[in-house]
């Protein structure tokens, strides 16, 4: 078995899953693999672990049989393309939401980003990877739906965690970075980018320890909360989806989503995981003001409205509702509100969300 093989399949050994068929490496993703490791990286990574499963400089020399010094020098030409995660004196392979985006927005190397977005589609999409990246093998989603309070009908109950302006002012910390979207860089490289004239490619809200972590790799653009709230406003208002992880607090990124290219909303869009990305605490109402013209339903990427001119009948399916809001901003008649309607929770922490994708996965979480 190769370095790269054996690679795939200790990331396979981690809370999400990797590519795998049958019980074997996925050949695309191992291909993918040998575009981001160098045969050099890969004679040492191979001894190392998914993240979270992080090893020292001296365990990683001890198991495989090398100098701790050569070992150093690896990790460190490693760590400048972002193809591994360090802490400290302690290193892992990425965990897969980074390691799959390397090669398509989220490292300064110059990777073949052709052949890796084709590598991508075959393992992602042809393969299926899409159902154990999105959700558990129990259908619990590592997204959910976070709209703007602008959407939100006055005097409704918010949490914290729910809305996008309240998540991001309520931040222990100023770590926010703005760096490109993969999903749609991914796309755009592939030429399969189907919302090219209505969404720009535009970026990712890194948080936190994400945010460092593309900062110290030379990726991405430091940004304030202000201005973090105002990219997300303008992205909103053009129809992109809000989404975070699903968990209230530590959270790391804050995606802008389309139904075409992303990784993620795609689930429920265009692949047969409808659990993928769980819904926001609210859905929306309309007003009597509503003319019928229909454009909040042609605007609605999981299809949830239905829009009768004729009829002036106005449907809403609130099993495939998101309560994004996108559905709000195109309304010229303001007659749509986001009215609460409690549906979901998120996970209290990144600890207690990681430890049920382990579990419901058959895996282990340190």
């Amino acid at each position: 078995m190769s370095p790269h093989e054996t690679i795939a399949l200790n990331l396979n050994q981690a809370f999400r899953k990797a590519p795998v068929l049958n019980g074997n490496p996925s050949p695309a993703f191992v291909q993918y693999l040998e575009i981001i490791y160098t045969p050099e990286e890969a004679a040492i990574l191979q001894y190392m672990k998914g993240y979270p499963g992080f090893m020292t400089t001296r365990q990683i020399a001890g198991a495989a049989k090398a100098h701790e010094q050569e070992v150093k020098l690896v990790l460190s030409g490693t760590l400048k393309k972002n193809a591994i995660t360090q802490m400290g004196n302690a290193w892992c392979i990425p965990a897969m939401p980074l390691l799959l985006n390397l090669a398509a927005g989220l490292s300064n190397a110059k990777f073949d980003i052709q052949r890796a977005g084709k590598l991508h589609r075959e393992f992602f999409v042809a393969d299926k990877y899409y159902k154990h990246y999105q959700t558990s093998e129990a259908g619990t989603p590592s997204l959910r739906t976070i709209p703007i309070q602008k959407s939100i009908a006055p005097g409704e109950k918010i949490l914290s965690s729910e809305e996008a302006h309240e998540l991001i002012n309520n931040l222990n910390h100023e770590d926010l970075l703005l760096a490109p979207c993969p999903c749609r860089t991914r796309q755009e490289t592939l030429g399969a980018r189907q919302c090219k004239d209505k969404n720009p490619i535009g970026s990712c809200i890194f948080l936190g320890l994400s945010a460092l972590q593309l900062e110290s790799a030379g990726v991405g653009r430091r940004v304030t909360k202000k201005e973090a709230i105002d990219y997300f406003d303008e992205m909103h208002k053009k129809g992109l989806v809000g989404a975070t992880d699903n968990m209230a607090r530590d959270n790391v990124i804050i995606c802008l989503c389309c139904g075409c290219c992303c990784s993620h909303l795609g689930g429920r869009t265009r692949w047969d995981n409808p659990t993928a990305m769980a819904p926001a605490n609210f859905i929306p109402r309309r007003a009597d003001t509503c003319v019928h013209c229909g454009k909040c339903a042609r605007r609605c990427w999981v299809q949830a409205i239905t829009v009768s001119p004729k009829e002036k009948t106005f449907n809403l399916d609130p099993e495939k509702c998101l309560g994004c809001g996108v559905c709000t901003q195109f309304c010229p008649t303001e007659s749509l509100s986001l009215k609460r309607m409690d549906r979901t929770r998120p996970f209290p922490s990144q600890d207690s969300l990681y430890k049920t994708l382990a579990r419901e996965n058959n895996r282990t979480y340190l």
